[in-house]
């Protein structure tokens, strides 16, 4: 079976409209990201690239989260078990961190707040 000019032009446009949608799915997104501070009805918002310090109160105590070299995370909690510590650093759109005990949430706005993170394990 031999191929025909036209058979090869399909081939490329094929090609090319891959490598349009992977360059599309890798680079879209926000490129200024906020984190979104929730904590006793008020909400915070700040830039991601900045690094600083931020005490919110909830209804066990204070909570210190920190925001440092495009990440955020909680330093400190009140709460009994610390699980909001140990959820780790967040810098994705659609991240998020929750001390349930102390009400208090931190998420990282973005895209991928309405299902365009891109490619993750699941979807592989």
């Amino acid at each position: 079976m031999r191929l025909r000019p036209l058979d090869f032009l399909a081939i490329l446009a094929s090609l090319l409209l891959v490598v349009a949608f992977s360059v599309y799915a890798y680079t879209s997104g926000e490129k200024n990201p906020n984190v979104i501070i929730e904590a006793s009805g008020q909400q915070w918002i700040y830039p991601l690239r900045e690094d600083r310090q931020v005490t919110v109160s909830g209804p066990l105590g204070d909570e210190l989260i920190a925001i440092w070299d495009g990440m955020a995370f909680v330093v400190t909690s009140p709460c009994p078990n610390k699980i909001c510590i140990l959820q780790g650093k967040i810098s994705r759109p659609g991240q998020w961190i929750a001390c349930l005990p102390n009400k208090v949430f931190i998420r990282i706005s973005g895209s991928a707040e309405r299902g365009a993170d891109g490619v993750d394990m699941i979807s592989y």
